[in-house]
């Protein structure tokens, strides 16, 4: 789970399953730190031509025998850099078989990693990721000065080397699935926060083996609702709550940018052009592309909710893997909801609306880790006369909630597919809704002013003996659809909850 998104799994909320999240640190999430530089917006232009992922981010996307070799002397050149100090904090700290395994796979690379013929290439492969692994392993115990930011870049490098160098073993072998193996490994660096330049090379030599996404067009399990159930619950059974202000899609960049810097109020944007995509073959939001080629095989974090006597957390998988396993059973589940007898539909239906599991991609740096996804979507025009600090992709089934919380920057969030239930309260709010620093935060000494703020409140299903105060505050309501976009204030408090299987992307500007 990234740093910014804290799970908060229970089975309390009624419906039978959830995954909550907290989105609070923005822009500063562990996979996302690379991408959380302010970098200026050239308002108008796709997003696959962003600066924040140009050429470091996007790679060469070439297979010469010249590009591996090259590679290589990257890997080691970086290695020879940074590992040796990495090894002895190992070793200081008690972990001295897990430094010399990180030690034996640099010395095997640099012996033979060009070498696609050796009879032990399959060893050296597996050695590697053994060493990577244990490094990982190491990590989620937690060792003795684990919680220091010196130690922590010592861990992401023991498991990032070995795990690069087995990566690209695989590419120079080219066999069956080897290019995928390998993009899978170098996105340990991802998901852990890893900056090196010797990753982004592994990647694109990776991603050159494979084709950028499958070849297909939309199929069924692309059709995202485009209408809501009728008997989705909302606020309007919460007296207290107001229908967040609403602009058309003809307001204009310079209306927008007054607006937003005289006034601190958030409003809806209907039918954002920006926010529509191109038709279907933007890959993001095209399900068949999502899981094809070279793209289906990145790995990406997700929180996973819960169903009675199911576990729950955080875990890693491939986008073809959340799209498989988890998005098109919660589409399957939409139609059943859409479709059911309560709304008008003359039969049952054929796949009962709760059958799915629940998983959430929250506040992940997608574009930064793999820019294809960029294709087809335009940056929002208006943000352009701002620095963008970070752009999130949020991926999730049915009820998945992300927590009551602020941000310390103003918010886009911009729907693509599906639907999201939003409610806001303002800052002067916070102490209706006992806001505080997150006990995470607080635990590392951080009191919260860059980060924002987060409520213990379960929104739609508070406790009133524990949170009576929470009946006092007065907020503001609205239901997001494809094409929506919500601006949110800074500081403003908001709660997320997705009405049905939901893409969306967030922008955090200064």
């Amino acid at each position: 789970m990234t740093d910014a998104a804290w799970a908060l799994f229970d089975n309390d909320d009624g419906d039978g399953d959830d995954a909550d999240s907290f989105s609070g640190v923005s822009g500063v999430s562990a996979a996302s730190r690379h991408n959380s530089i302010p970098l200026p917006w050239p308002s108008g232009v796709p997003l696959w031509l962003w600066p924040s992922i140009s050429s470091s981010a996007r790679g060469c996307r070439s297979s010469s025998s010249q590009d591996a070799t090259s590679v290589r002397l990257l890997l080691m050149e970086e290695a020879e850099d940074v590992l040796p100090a990495a090894c002895a904090w190992l070793e200081s700290d008690g972990l001295g078989d897990v430094a010399r395994a990180v030690h034996a796979s640099v010395v095997r690379f640099g012996e033979n990693g060009d070498n696609d013929d050796d009879d032990d290439d399959d060893g050296d492969i597996n050695a590697d990721e053994c060493a990577s692994s244990d490094a990982l392993s190491a990590l989620a115990r937690g060792g003795n000065e684990q919680g220091t930011s010196a130690a922590g870049q010592h861990w992401q490098l023991a498991v990032a080397f070995p795990a690069l160098f087995a990566a690209h073993r695989l590419v120079v072998r080219g066999k069956g699935n080897d290019a995928e193996r390998a993009l899978q490994l170098a996105d340990r660096c991802e998901v852990l926060g890893t900056s090196l330049r010797a990753h982004r090379a592994v990647v694109a030599l990776a991603e050159s083996a494979l084709p950028d996404e499958s070849d297909t067009g939309a199929d069924d399990n692309d059709m995202f609702p485009e209408r809501l159930p009728v008997t989705d619950p909302t606020a309007d059974e919460h007296p207290r709550l107001d229908r967040i202000p609403e602009q058309s899609d003809a307001m204009s960049v310079a209306a927008f940018h007054n607006r937003t810097q005289t006034s601190d109020r958030p409003f809806v944007l209907r039918g954002a052009t920006f926010a529509k995509a191109e038709a279907s073959t933007a890959p993001l939001v095209n399900l068949t592309r999502l899981r094809g080629g070279a793209i289906g095989a990145r790995v990406v974090p997700v929180e996973l909710g819960q169903k009675e006597g199911e576990q729950g957390g955080s875990t890693t998988m491939t986008l073809r893997e959340l799209v498989d396993n988890y998005l098109v059973p919660s589409i399957h589940a939409d139609s059943a909801v859409v479709n059911s007898p309560e709304n008008g539909a003359t039969r049952p239906p054929d796949v009962p609306p709760d059958s799915h599991r629940v998983a959430y991609l929250a506040q992940h740096a997608l574009f930064a880790q793999c820019p294809l996804l960029a294709r087809g979507l335009e940056a929002p025009p208006y943000v352009g006369v701002h620095l963008v600090k970070s752009v999130n992709a949020w991926i999730g089934t049915r009820h998945t909630v992300t927590a009551l919380h602020s941000d310390a920057d103003d918010n886009l969030l911009v729907q693509l597919r599906g639907f999201k239930y939003v409610v806001l309260f303002a800052p002067h709010e916070a102490p209706n809704l006992y806001a505080g620093v997150h006990p995470r935060a607080a635990s590392a000494g951080d009191d919260g002013a860059g980060v924002g703020m987060f409520s213990p409140v379960r929104v739609e299903k508070y406790d009133a003996d524990v949170h009576a105060n929470f009946a006092q505050a007065r907020g503001q309501h609205a239901v997001l659809g494809p094409g929506d976009a919500l601006y949110i204030p800074r500081g403003w408090f908001h709660y997320v909850r997705s009405m049905s299987t939901s893409i969306s992307l967030n922008y955090w500007w200064m």
